[in-house]
């Protein structure tokens, strides 16, 4: 009994579908053009016409106006060429007899290459190349459009229709042609025009470039998902979603000085990011236990040996993890999630314990009820506050202003001795790469070596 809504069996072996790369060529099979002889033309559907064109940079409503319509065709080479006739009609493989076609499905994740009978009604099921492959033919395919035009350019004193359908593409068309290969963004052979804004949008999105032609991604991000958002339109930019604005080195030294000696001390750090006062408690001879819930900082700190609690600081109570000598931390600024961070960072402190920490600027001056509420909370307990200068944070990638906050458990007035607490940031420079560590640090915080 036969099955008819059995799934069609391939002709073409799949060891084979590469081969129609290295066979693809312009210009259709012609009865009549004997340079054509030995080819099949190729028809493609209209969607993947479309992504030829905008490849190559070709204009399809300037293509018709000037009655251009570049076709294709694919050389018969040797396993086409038996599948076609071992499996269809006509003995005699050539373009008399068939043509092949190339479309995608309803679904637009699946293709199907078929051959098709010239003189009647009637295909056979070649291949069904996966996604990856038929971007490989159109890259191809608009490569030798790319060369036509170029070639049409300076062979005739005016612009032959294919050269004048050639445009200039926008940023947003240029960024679709971008890539996608294993865990990295690929550029495109074609030159972009809008290359240095779309570099720096990539960079933006975390990847970091690398003179083979591609983006890459640290552990944690997903080069597939940045690469579908920046084809969408939208502006990627995980560090600030995560508002992780790295710690600069001397502001680094500041918070962690104003802890003390930390040597054999409990300390926290909430909201690690990559580590940067962790990294400083810890030389500096401290037990530190560090809190981070995005997944490119966890790999990163666990990458340093950390043991690292990853969960949103906030959900996280003192009752699981002990209170502690010192709490230093550079948390979230926005939405005044500042002063929520340093509120609760207040419950893990043990009496005479100290929290040294940077803060946003905008609870100094704010008239919402929170922010007065919290301008009484750093009063009550006594607050040493010194507001950072504007652009310490350039380098992290943004322009925010800072406040710099240390308080005392024991509500201990230090107002008096503001600077003593803000001193220390000279710290104690390392002989073999000049590198200064924290007062009282074993080893330097960049080679490791001893003090």
């Amino acid at each position: 009994m036969i099955d008819l809504f059995a799934r069609p069996v391939a002709c073409l072996p799949d060891e084979a579908i590469p081969l129609i790369l290295g066979n693809l060529r312009l210009g259709g099979g012609g009865w009549d053009d004997k340079r054509q002889q030995g080819r099949l033309w190729l028809r493609v559907s209209d969607e993947i016409r479309a992504q030829i064109y905008l490849l190559a940079g070709l204009d399809h409503k300037e293509l018709q106006r000037n009655s251009v319509c570049p076709s294709f065709s694919v050389d018969l080479f040797p396993e086409l060429k038996l599948a076609i006739g071992e499996n269809m009609i006509y003995s005699q493989v050539d373009d008399r007899s068939y043509y092949l076609e190339l479309f995608q499905i309803a679904n637009g994740d699946e293709y199907r290459l078929y051959a098709k009978y010239q003189q009647i009604i009637g295909s056979r099921l070649m291949a069904r190349p996966a996604k990856s492959m038929v971007t490989a033919i159109c890259i191809a395919l608009a490569a030798q459009l790319m060369e036509q035009a170029k070639q049409a350019d300076s062979a005739r004193n005016a612009p032959a229709p294919l050269a004048l359908a050639r445009k200039a593409m926008t940023e947003q068309e240029e960024i679709n042609l971008l890539l996608l290969s294993g865990d990295r963004i690929q550029l495109p052979e074609q030159h972009l025009r809008h290359y240095a804004r779309i570099k720096a949008r990539i960079e933006k999105a975390g990847g970091s470039y690398n003179a083979g032609g591609y983006f890459e991604f640290p552990a944690g991000l997903n080069a597939g998902e940045v690469l579908e958002q920046l084809k969408g339109g939208k502006v990627v930019n995980p560090r600030k979603d995560q508002q992780f604005f790295a710690t600069p080195p001397e502001l680094a030294l500041s918070v962690i000085a104003a802890a003390g000696p930390l040597a054999g001390k409990r300390v926290l750090e909430p909201s690690a990011g990559d580590g940067a006062l962790a990294d400083l408690a810890r030389a500096a001879g401290a037990e530190v236990v560090v809190i981070e819930n995005w997944t490119v900082n966890v790999l990163k700190l666990e990458a340093k040996g950390y043991e690292v609690m990853d969960r949103d600081f906030l959900t996280v109570t003192p009752q699981e993890i002990g209170l502690f000598d010192a709490v230093v931390a550079n948390p979230p600024f926005t939405r005044g999630l500042d002063m929520t961070h340093v509120e609760h960072m207040w419950k893990f402190l043990k009496p005479g314990g100290t929290l040294t920490v940077l803060t946003s600027t905008a609870w100094d001056d704010g008239t919402q009820r929170k922010q007065q509420a919290f301008r009484k909370f750093l009063a009550d307990n006594n607050a040493a506050i010194r507001r950072i200068d504007p652009g310490a944070f350039k380098a992290s990638g943004t322009g925010v202003g800072a406040m710099h906050l240390v308080l005392i458990k024991t509500g201990k007035a230090i107002d008096d001795d503001a600077d003593e607490a803000f001193d220390g940031i000279n710290g104690d420079r390392c002989s073999e790469c000049d590198v200064v560590s924290p007062s009282g640090a074993l080893r330097c915080v960049c080679c490791a070596e001893a003090l």
